[in-house]
């Protein structure tokens, strides 16, 4: 893996040993990334890569609309994040979608989610599904969805997501056929996982 997961936020913020803020960057108008490309230095295009993983959690923590202006024009320039990119954690097991959600970042929530990453950490975060439920947001319900956001999550009265389809009649077509699978998938994980682990006694 191209990051270690559950990396504290000394190791994500506090060292640049690594370089992997000197991207977040621009430099007289050009990023690192571009002029690595037009000089052709293939090394240093290289460690730029295997830096892309923590330099998008930290933009998520605290990066500003510069820096994802910078990283989304080295998109454009060839350095395109995979879902992979997006399995690096800080030491709670939050990952770049899970704080982009958090702080309410609805620019990197979208584009992060365009590029493959999914809920870690913040998957059971109760707003990830029904905030997009009761606001009547298809698009947000349907993206989260998409990403790995837990429909098990409750409120604070114990209300699930499908209880909330049931409430706000909002759920319907291929908005209620991904929730229904996303339960689905959550009651076989929970059958697999009660499989693995006997009870005592058993």
């Amino acid at each position: 893996p191209r990051c270690s997961a559950k990396m504290s936020s000394e190791q994500l913020l506090g060292s640049d040993s690594d370089g992997e803020q000197r991207r977040l960057q621009s430099f007289a108008g050009e990023s690192a990334w571009s002029l690595a490309v037009a000089s052709g230095h293939d090394e240093i295009q290289t460690m730029l890569r295997s830096a892309l993983p923590r330099e998008l959690l930290i933009l998520a923590m605290n990066g500003t609309e510069a820096q994802a202006a910078n990283l989304q024009a080295e998109q454009e320039l060839g350095l395109k994040a995979t879902s992979e990119d997006f399995m690096c954690a800080d030491e709670n097991g939050f990952g770049a979608l899970d704080h982009a959600l958090a702080s309410g970042a609805l620019d990197l929530e979208i584009w992060f989610s365009s590029l493959g990453a999914r809920f870690q950490g913040g998957a059971a975060a109760p707003s990830a599904l029904l905030e997009p439920l009761k606001w009547g947001d298809r698009e947000a319900l349907t993206r989260r969805l998409q990403s790995g956001a837990d429909v098990s999550a409750t409120d604070a009265v114990g209300r699930t997501t499908a209880d909330w389809c049931l409430i706000t009649g909002f759920c319907d077509g291929l908005v209620w056929e991904c929730v229904e699978g996303a339960l689905k998938i959550s009651e076989e994980e929970a059958a697999e996982l009660s499989g693995e682990m006997p009870s005592v006694g058993s």
